[in-house]
């Protein structure tokens, strides 16, 4: 009788909190979905807005208006595509096809793209590589580290630093001060941040990160 009711105490208490942890996930994932929906609704409505004007000729700074529509239709792309990738984590259907990647060409190769949002946000940027290979499915690698270059620019007030060697990589910027919460949670998925923003990006480049057997850690530097 005694075991029973120890056994029985054990399941309830275990069970009270995994049905905890499944309200906790369905409430940020329910939180998550309604803020893609808002963020996929307000570019759509800036696009209906710009082809009304343009139909009814009110508009007429073209050269203006393509690059607001360009930009507006690379945000609801960049959103469809991490959801995307999110659907496919999570069904293990993900496949790694590695190869030898030497990394200093690699990070210098991801960071191209950025130019322009340097140049614009006035940011340095600082590489200290050593060099390094490593095994990996190239693909991958590019989407995990172009997220996690994509939210250290976003944040950074004045650049960011990047090195590589001894099998690690480090990526950094000089953002606001993150506490502890935010360092704990910032790559699971659904997380949401102080400015209430709602993301996938650091989730899924964890994510690939992991499914190569790597581990990705943040922290709280003097600088």
């Amino acid at each position: 009788i005694l075991t029973a009711a120890v056994i029985g105490t054990f399941g309830t208490g275990t069970g009270f909190i995994l049905g905890k942890k499944l309200e906790q996930n369905q409430i940020a994932q329910k939180q998550f979905f309604e803020n893609t929906s808002h963020e996929l609704k307000t570019p759509l409505t800036a696009l209906r807005g710009y082809a009304d004007g343009i139909s009814q000729g009110v508009i007429t700074d073209y050269k203006k208006t393509g690059r607001v529509i360009a930009g507006q239709t690379e945000k609801m792309s960049r959103l469809i595509e991490e959801i995307l990738c999110m659907s496919k984590l999570e069904s293990g259907s993900v496949k790694l096809e590695k190869e030898p990647v030497e990394m200093q060409e690699f990070i210098q190769d991801c960071l191209m793209p950025f130019e322009g949002t340097v140049i614009n946000k006035g940011l340095n940027v600082t590489l200290d590589l050593e060099p390094m290979t490593v095994s990996a499915d190239p693909d991958k690698l590019e989407h995990a580290l172009s997220n996690l270059i994509t939210n250290s620019l976003k944040y950074a007030k004045n650049g960011i630093n990047i090195s590589c060697g001894k099998g690690e990589i480090r990526i950094g910027n000089d953002c606001e001060v993150l506490t502890d919460d935010v360092i704990k949670h910032m790559f699971e998925r659904f997380y949401t941040g102080p400015d209430g923003n709602t993301g996938l990006g650091l989730s899924i480049a964890r994510d690939y990160i992991h499914l190569h057997g790597w581990n990705i850690t943040a922290e709280r530097t003097e600088n």
